[in-house]
């Protein structure tokens, strides 16, 4: 198994879990926070797809993130200069979810463009340093945290609806 595959496997089950729990939720639902500092599914799944967008496209296949080149901040009806994370509590209270149709259009389209880099990748490239805000890391030690951080926020979505909607609902 390459790696690219690997990758590409941890990520599909990262999206089968979050369409699973994304599945069916009214906009009530996915705008639901258990406390008012907490995050709603909505938010999550946002947070997650910018993710994607800007640590690996941007860090890690360093390509214009989607947000930009696509104008996805028009569409989903947000500012460009957002970022999907370090929210207050008063930001995530006034946070707006997008419709979820287009807010999964542009995940998806941010996730076949991480899918299309990976396949440009090979291990070679994995110790190449990349700069991110917080520090400078290894490729593939940023890929490796990629793939911890969606499967954490998967699980915390799982955890959210549980909330909602009881198990197995």
């Amino acid at each position: 198994m390459q790696i690219s595959e690997l990758v590409e496997t941890a990520l599909n089950n990262v999206s089968r879990t979050t369409g699973r729990v994304i599945k069916d939720l009214s906009q009530q639902e996915l705008a639901w926070c258990a406390k008012e500092d907490c995050n709603p599914l909505g938010f999550i799944y946002f947070h997650m797809a910018r993710f994607e967008d800007n640590v690996m496209l941007r860090r890690i296949f360093d390509k214009t993130p989607l947000w930009e080149s696509q104008k996805w901040f028009e569409k989903l009806g947000m500012a460009a200069t957002e970022t999907g994370v370090g929210y207050s509590t008063e930001q995530i209270k006034s946070f707006k979810v997008p419709d979820m149709k287009v807010l999964q259009a542009y995940y998806d389209a941010v996730r076949a463009e991480v899918l299309m880099g990976l396949k440009m990748q090979d291990s070679s490239q994995l110790d190449r340093i990349v700069k991110t805000p917080w520090a400078e890391v290894p490729a593939g030690s940023l890929l490796a945290m990629a793939i911890t951080h969606q499967a954490e926020h998967a699980g915390e979505m799982s955890y959210i609806r549980g909330l909602q909607k009881g198990m197995n609902k």
